[in-house]
């Protein structure tokens, strides 16, 4: 029956498909013709009360005829919106949709021209910790943001998305006990009949995850040596608990800065101490917001008790560049943000700590296992909601910085920071895709960046390559015993160490088919192709040549050491080693 269509049928109806598919995939994003420039934002919040009421003024651009504006909200009472132009008021009916898409429709056309969205709200704070969220400590209770990823629309109505880059401006009423704080500094403070109005400077232009408040009975400190204001808030009476991270604080931003070459880009930096916090930590532009127990420590904690909170602060303040001052345009490329703050927390460690150890690191040990299952998908991948940001998360951190380490060894660390600051100067303000990045880096590199890159990260997985003693290299999938998965092939850059006829050489290539042949290494005593453990794949090499490493040992250092064993380990998992094959390193 099919195939007696006439051609032009077939082609109508696929045209059809092709334009209904096209819609369905746009659906989950606001529509490109209406556009924001700025937002007001005030809000009467009372932490002992369970509802808290707003309003809100966004300066939007209607760049073509409507009868419908478009923005998010999710659990909002939404009690009025208008949209607002030079002598005329338009009422506006607001119905909600999939994905948390708003449609304030009006009766009339609107037309192209610049106008105020003014809506009226209130809303019910979270009890989890994402939102506007209230929190109980002792007797008093707080309330806190945590807006990443799509998590601003259950505070206020907005256009939640990160391509979005508008600046904010804040005011909040509270009762005048109350510390209120925001990402910016105090414009001014009244106070009427026992409530404040704090009056917050405007921001810098940021998506709106990055913006953040938190109102309670805070006790604060002074970060000292910063060359902007800033303190370290905690729950009243803990203020004292904060010396050590206090004082590491500016030592670290200044690392930062120099690595960038440009200054710590807002107007101040402010720490507060979480309780009942689910996440770690989060890089709000000006009032970064970490799990207590990352900042309440002892004055001088023990070395292991350092690690961490030194870490996930380097992270957090890499991301005042990576993430707040360069955004990913959208959630498919938050990996961006995540790898690079990753990236840059382990080389800042490196330079400030270096009793923490982290060059012995092997960062993608943390990434291979989860990478490996069948069901993985890439880093980079289609994301039209939250669940799909979280799905596999952690891989945006730990593959991701693999992969950054590995680049950053293929180029040379120089002009790796060279590309990186020049990213930085070209898209401040502003936001990338990862094309942007390979564009950069590029630039400084002898190969095909693009190339490389996507095979690891818009494609699950990791390859294993095996070294046959003819000088046949070849690459399959990575994968458990047992496991059924679909092959591919990615671009290996292998850096090889080989002994072949009593003689150690080096040799660098990019292995680019399923198979190829390098005739210097045929009849090779012993192959080792991951120099200083920088490579993210499984490798195998013949029994013999195996065990006339192990016999050289010594050639190797602690990384590769490291690596050797966490390799036999994995090939043994994927029933490509026997146990009497494997290695024993000292």
């Amino acid at each position: 029956m099919f195939k007696s269509i006439r051609l032009t049928t077939v082609l109508l109806l696929s045209l059809t498909f092709a334009v209904n598919a096209f819609s369905e995939e746009i659906k989950y994003r606001l529509t490109p013709f209406v556009k924001p420039s700025f937002q007001q934002i005030t809000l009467t919040i009372d932490p002992d009360e369970i509802n808290y009421s707003g309003e809100t003024t966004i300066t939007i651009d209607v760049t073509k005829k409507t009868k419908v504006v478009e923005f998010y909200q999710l659990g909002l009472d939404i009690q009025s919106a208008h949209l607002i132009a030079t002598n005329n008021t338009i009422p506006l009916t607001v119905t909600s949709h999939k994905y948390n898409i708003q449609h304030a429709t009006a009766e009339q056309v609107i037309a192209p021209n610049r106008y105020k969205l003014h809506i009226k709200f209130s809303g019910k704070y979270n009890s989890t910790s994402d939102g506007m969220y209230l929190t109980k400590f002792e007797g008093h209770n707080y309330i806190f943001t945590q807006f990443e990823d799509m998590y601003a629309r259950q505070a206020f109505p907005s256009f939640d998305e990160p391509s979005f880059k508008i600046p904010y401006q804040m005011t909040i009423s509270s009762p005048e006990k109350h510390t209120v704080l925001s990402n910016t500094l105090v414009k001014s403070r009244t106070i009427k009949d026992g409530w404040q109005t704090v009056v917050f400077n405007k921001t810098k232009p940021m998506p709106t995850y990055l913006v953040a408040l938190a109102v309670g009975e805070l006790d604060s400190i002074e970060i000292p040596n910063l060359k902007v204001p800033g303190r370290i808030y905690t729950p009243k009476g803990q203020a004292h608990r904060t010396t050590f991270p206090a004082k590491h604080t500016a030592g670290i931003l200044q690392n930062l800065e120099e690595y960038f070459g440009q200054p710590f880009p807002y107007e101040k930096l402010d720490f507060v101490a979480v309780p009942n916090f689910t996440f770690g930590a989060m890089e709000n532009v000006g009032l970064v917001t970490y799990r207590s127990s990352l900042l309440l420590l002892d004055e001088n904690p023990r070395l292991a008790e350092q690690r961490t909170p030194l870490m996930v602060i380097a992270h957090e303040l890499a991301h005042m560049w990576y993430g707040n001052l360069v955004t990913m345009a959208w959630w498919d490329d938050l990996w961006l943000n995540e790898a690079f703050a990753s990236w840059m927390a382990s080389k800042v460690m490196m330079d400030l700590y270096p009793e923490q150890q982290y060059k012995m690191n092997l960062v993608q040990e943390r990434a291979f296992g989860a990478d490996a299952n069948p069901t993985v998908k890439p880093v980079k991948k289609i994301v039209r909601d939250q669940p799909d940001v979280m799905d596999g998360l952690g891989l945006n951190y730990s593959k991701g910085e693999s992969i950054l380490q590995l680049i950053e060894s293929l180029v040379g660390e120089k002009p790796f920071q060279q590309a990186i600051q020049t990213y930085m100067q070209k898209h401040a303000w502003g936001n990338t895709t990862a094309d942007d990045l390979w564009q950069v880096l590029s630039s400084v590199a002898d190969f095909d960046v693009p190339a490389m890159m996507k095979t690891y990260l818009e494609q699950p997985s990791y390859p294993l390559v095996e070294f046959s003693s003819n000088g046949d290299i070849s690459q399959t999938r990575y994968h458990l015993q047992g496991a059924d998965v679909k092959e591919q092939t990615w671009v290996v850059p292998l850096a090889l160490t080989y002994k072949k006829n009593g003689k150690i050489s080096r040799k660098n290539l990019f292995l680019k088919q399923q198979k190829s042949n390098i005739q210097e290494l045929a009849e090779a005593d012993w192959i080792f192709p991951n120099d200083n453990a920088m490579g993210y794949m499984r490798w195998k090499t013949t029994p013999a040549q195996l065990e006339s490493l192990l016999a050289d040992i010594s050639v190797l250092n602690v990384r590769e050491k490291k690596s050797l064993l966490y390799n036999a380990e994995a090939l043994f998992s994927a029933g490509e080693l026997a146990l009497p094959q494997f290695p024993q390193v000292s």
